[in-house]
């Protein structure tokens, strides 16, 4: 047995018991073993002074109710978490897993329901999350307690069941995880616990000395026989003394009682015999493949270890200083290398001085040689691989062309060998020992447009390898492959079969490979009769076109398959809505006249098995057009409702089956047909898209096209750099897809005008939800919609960004075979591309920093108006006008509102041949004018300076419109400049700062210059109490005078009239007897 068992069992059921099995090979590593009450069993393991490991393994009390089950609970909660600070301290990497009894839907609802104190037996999930440990199944999984499913469940009950197994990790495990799943028990007697189970890589766990070492292998041998040095009398004589023994061996035994087997048997060891006493023969002990050395000798490989060398030692304090000893040395050794490989560009590496701050610039530098030379060492690579197997190819036709049984017994060194293959699978290619290298321009001469999402990236590793030989051998690469053409729904096996691409059997059905499909329907559907996307798939796969081609569905005419009874879907315009009927054939006209009998579903349009059956009657068809000479009075009576159409505006179910349904046994009754693993929604889609591409052909793109080899463009096209340079990709991705295939669309569009309407919207301004949305809208000179492209922003919302991106999303579609106008409402829009383009070179980039605002993206879109050949006119309409075409995208934009979940984000890296060098604050790009965000910072900074002194600490707990304060205190007496002042208007700003710190010349003020002078003098108005700032303005002999400057006060803010109905001295009052010295919230 190479495991060893740890732990203990209870005798009894409900009692307390946990194992944990281990591989004896890393038993050999455990330092420590913890057990506490039989319930919880800690395992430490040291492997090293870097790899420590610590498992927890619980096994909680059960039982909801009951004083002592809780308080044993919590006990063993606590024990729990003094193992895991424990292990902390000991730099261990910890893995907690078992059975809590403690539902984390529990403590999220405590959690969430604004309670002060959460259950003491559910605080563990509190302090777990704060010893940053992670739960496994709820991150990976992205489980939601709160709606918890049947597939998350691990624990079986009566009703739904709950989630009381867990896996907690530390980060570091978690961040290796590779994969995670909660399965089934196979015999649900034993246990009423679903079984979780995860896996991480190694590499973090154990170091490479402990599960990389390899066994000795025994060497295999094998027996090569020389035929070259047979003569003829040899074979006569072998041929002798073959027959002999096999007469022997036959007199011997019954040849009629023998199994064909058997005589096989017999025949191969008569000539096995024969062929070890006659021909000479040598054991031959085939070895492991050696190590080739022949790259290691190309001076590439050597230089790319010198700048290992340098590397590593630059990252090192002993290293620098070695470095520094020979200096000149490897820097003439680096120039030359870099001069025989024609590796040009400044490095401060080939400079002779030694600069230690530039350390770090010298790491980078040789990160960036060290990838040049890498490459180059893989293309020299590729070509020593394929001139040696292009000489075993040769010495293998030769062995065959002089004897094929030498050829046969021919032993061949193993050589690199190269296979070119079009898709792979592999766990772990490093460990496997082989690399994988992809041709990219095989890749761009195979690539399939229209497709960006794989099955790949939507479903696990294991289903995808259960699935592997399925999706190869019926071309399955693309998500888009096994779904509707609204993607909406996932494919049946059925419908499968109706694919182009999809290989049939000479039944014309699908039957290898398809057991494990059902796994890619579970990760992918939501329900297992209507196979229903989810929600985050649909989500992450709408990011291009609805509507660009069938996807390998094709359509069958009626007209080639007129028998009776065939069952069709037919096109029906009902009040101008395109609507597809279903129908069974009764007659074809040679006139091209399709009569029948209209059928309707009495199953949910999404099930999997659509069953029809005829309609009695309805207010689409009617039997008022079809003569009566045609049907008999028997027939009329016997189809209740019937439908007369032309037989283009019909086709049939499938190509190859479906042709009259099944009903055996007439089960389902009469005029009942079923039609298993199909459903009426995909019909429908797939009948629905068919003709709108037909009425709409300018949507139409092929899947295997190749519209932009099409397009004119020069070697060097603008477009495509600006796409790949100034859009950012991988969740973004969706969206530079969507723009390439507008663009695509527009550039084979007929017409040599195009209107493009742009447009953005910003709701919930100012605030913390604060969302934008801006569309553009593509028109042909005949106001035909082309094209409609919606888009979100990210970071940093304004109006005036989202106009300025709707308008660079403009321009980067605009085609240059095109004449282009482009109406916008903003009026910034227009002010600034007239700027650009009447002074194209007196707008610098001094210029478009001065801009109020996306600065960076008028640099961008400078630059494209200034490389670009496009013909452009910009128009400028009223927003909310009498423009028909600009309030239909305004609307359309409000109505995206309630989807923005789903509009696909554009976000633009902030870099131009001009601008390349970005101004930033705090990691966060300045979008403003420079000017205005300097001096925005520096009086933000003066204002953090002024609250930070003691003396105003006051202010900091108070709500003050300091934008008002500021406006007062700076307020310009009638004869002051902007430049200028004099004494008077000096000693009011004084005063009104000294009033705003509280630092009037009172005597309280007074005594902390003067005290000898002041120290006994009370209020000189009253002569009664200390005069401080507060009892200035409270001062019962000063409250006349106060009455009177407030009510000045008011009289030059409002009329004498409005302040006589709202405001009297009864209010003044009232005011003074609320006022206490000890509140600081009455501001002058």
């Amino acid at each position: 047995m190479n495991h060893q068992v740890f732990g203990t069992v209870g005798a009894k059921f409900n009692e307390s018991g946990t194992l944990v099995i281990v591989k004896k090979e890393l038993a050999k590593h455990i330092s420590k073993l913890e057990n506490y009450k039989g319930r919880v069993l800690k395992i430490e393991f040291t492997f090293s002074e870097q790899h420590k490991l610590a498992i927890i393994s619980v096994y909680n009390k059960s039982g909801d109710r009951g004083k002592d089950c809780i308080e044993t609970r919590i006990d063993i909660n606590k024990e729990i978490m003094r193992m895991v600070k424990d292990s902390k301290k000991k730099n261990q990497q910890i893995i907690l897993m078992g059975d809590f009894n403690l539902q984390y839907r529990k403590y999220l609802q405590q959690k969430n329901s604004n309670r002060t104190r959460i259950s003491e037996q559910l605080k563990i999930f509190d302090l777990l999350e704060k010893s940053e440990l992670f739960d496994v199944c709820k991150e990976i999984l992205n489980i939601d307690d709160l709606a918890l499913t049947k597939n998350h469940v691990t624990h079986i009950t009566k009703k739904l069941g709950s989630r009381i197994d867990y896996i907690w990790v530390s980060k570091k495990i978690f961040d290796e995880i590779v994969q995670v799943y909660i399965k089934e028990y196979d015999n649900k007697n034993d246990t009423d616990h679903k079984i979780v189970f995860f896996k991480v890589t190694r590499d973090c766990l154990l170091p490479l000395s402990i599960y990389n070492k390899k066994k000795k292998k025994k060497l295999d041998k094998r027996t090569k026989y020389y035929y070259d040095n047979i003569d003829e009398e040899t074979k006569e004589s072998i041929k002798i003394k073959a027959e002999y023994e096999l007469n022997e061996r036959k007199n011997k035994t019954s040849m009629t009682m023998m199994t064909l087997h058997e005589k096989i048997q017999l025949y191969e060891d008569v000539i096995n015999v024969t062929k070890n006493s006659e021909i000479e023969k040598r054991e031959i002990y085939l070895t492991d493949e050696k190590e080739d050395t022949s790259i290691k000798d190309l001076d590439l490989y050597r230089a790319i270890r010198f700048f290992v060398y340098l590397r590593k030692n630059f990252k090192k304090k002993k290293g620098i200083e070695r470095i520094k000893r020979h200096w000149k040395k490897n820097i003439s050794h680096v120039n030359k290398i870099l001069k025989k490989w024609d590796v040009d560009g400044f490095y401060y590496l080939r400079l002779y001085n030694f600069g230690k701050v530039q350390v770090k610039k010298y790491i980078a530098e040789l990160d960036e040689l060290y990838n040049i030379f890498q490459s180059k060492l893989q293309i020299k690579v590729s070509a020593m691989k394929e001139d040696k197997i292009k000489q075993a190819i040769e010495q293998r036709q030769k062995d065959l062309e002089e004897n094929q049984k030498r050829m046969i017994d021919n032993v061949m060194d193993r050589e690199f060998r190269k296979i070119n293959i079009d898709r792979v699978l592999s766990t772990n290619s490093k460990e496997n020992n082989f690399d994988l290298k992809t041709d990219d321009t095989i890749i761009e001469r195979f690539k399939v447009e229209g497709g960006p999402t794989t099955v790949r990236s939507m479903i696990s590793k294991d289903t995808y390898a259960n699935n592997f030989k399925f999706l190869q051998n019926n071309n399955i690469r693309y998500i888009d492959q096994i779904i509707s053409l609204s993607k909406r729904y996932l494919l049946t096996i059925k419908e499968l079969e109706d694919r182009k691409y999809i290989k049939l059997n000479l039944k014309g059905k699908l039957s290898a490979n398809i057991n494990n499909y059902e796994q890619i329907r579970r990760e992918l559907t939501i329900s297992p009769h209507t196979y229903k996307l989810k929600e985050h798939i649909v989500k992450q796969i709408d990011g291009v076109d609805k509507v660009e081609n069938l996807r390998g569905v094709e359509i069958i005419p009626v007209i080639a398959n007129t028998r009776k009874d065939v069952p069709i879907i037919i096109e029906f315009n009902i009040g101008g809505n395109l609507q597809a009927l279903f129908g069974r054939t009764r007659k074809v006209l040679p006139g091209g006249l399709l009569i029948a009998m209209h059928m309707i579903p009495i199953t949910t349009i999404e099930d999997k098995d659509l069953i029809l059956e005829k309609c009695q009657g309805c207010n689409i068809t009617t039997w008022l057009d079809i003569p009566e000479a045609m049907f008999s009075s028997q027939e009329r009576c016997r189809i209740p409702c019937i439908i007369m159409t032309d037989v283009k505006n019909a086709s049939t179910f499938s190509r190859n089956k479906w042709q009259r349904g099944i009903n055996q046994y007439n089960i389902l009754g009469q005029e009942k047909i079923i039609f298993p693993g199909m459903s009426g929604q995909i019909i429908q889609e797939n009948f629905i898209y068919d003709r709108i591409l037909k009425q709409q052909p300018y949507l139409y793109k092929s899947t295997y096209s190749k519209i932009h080899e099409l397009m004119l463009k020069s070697k060097n096209s603008f477009l495509d750099s600006v796409l790949g340079q100034f859009l950012k990709t991988g969740n973004y991705q969706p969206m530079t897809n969507r723009m390439q295939l507008c663009k695509n669309r527009l550039t084979t569009a007929k017409g040599g005008k195009l209107k493009i309407y742009i447009d953005g919207s910003v709701k919930f301004n100012r605030t913390e939800n604060i969302e934008a949305i801006f569309g553009l809208m593509i028109y042909d000179e005949d106001n035909k919609l082309l094209d409609t492209i919606m888009s979100t922003v990210e970071d940093w919302i304004t109006v005036n960004k989202t106009e300025a991106l709707a308008f660079l999303a403009s321009l980067l579609i605009t085609p240059k075979n095109k004449e282009v106008t482009i109406y916008t409402d903003s009026q910034t829009n227009y002010d600034n591309f007239m700027a650009i383009k009447q002074r194209p070179h007196r707008n610098n980039l001094r210029d478009i920093l001065k801009f109020g605002s996306s600065n960076y993206i008028w640099a961008i879109i400078k630059e494209i108006i200034s490389h670009q050949e496009l013909d452009v006119k910009v128009v400028k309409i009223k927003a909310h006008a009498e423009d028909v075409l600009h309030n239909i995208l305004d609307k359309e934009i409000k109505e995206r509102y309630a989807d923005i979940q789903g509009v696909n984000k554009l976000e633009v890296i902030p870099t131009c041949a001009e601008y390349r060098y970005v101004l930033r604050w705090n990691e966060t790009i300045i979008e403003t004018n420079i000017r205005r965000f300097i001096r925005l910072i520096t009086r933000t900074k003066g204002l953090e300076k002024f609250l930070n002194l003691n003396r105003n600490d006051k202010y900091r707990m108070l709500e003050i419109d300091w934008h008002v304060t500021f406006e007062y205190l700076n307020v310009n007496e009638e004869f002051e400049t902007y430049f200028k002042t004099n004494a008077h208007s000096s000693k009011q700003k004084r005063m009104k700062v000294q009033r705003l710190i509280e630092e009037m010349p009172t005597i309280e003020q007074m005594k902390k210059s003067s005290y000898d002078l002041y120290y006994d003098l009370p209020c000189p108005c009253c002569n009664k109490k200390e005069e401080t700032f507060d009892h200035v303005w409270t001062c019962r002999y000063n409250r006349k005078y106060m009455k009177n400057l407030i009510i000045e006060t008011i009289d030059k803010r409002v009329s004498k009239e409005k302040l006589a109905q709202t405001i009297g001295i009864e209010i003044l009052n009232f005011i003074f007897t609320k006022v206490n010295s000890e509140t600081r919230d009455f501001i002058f």
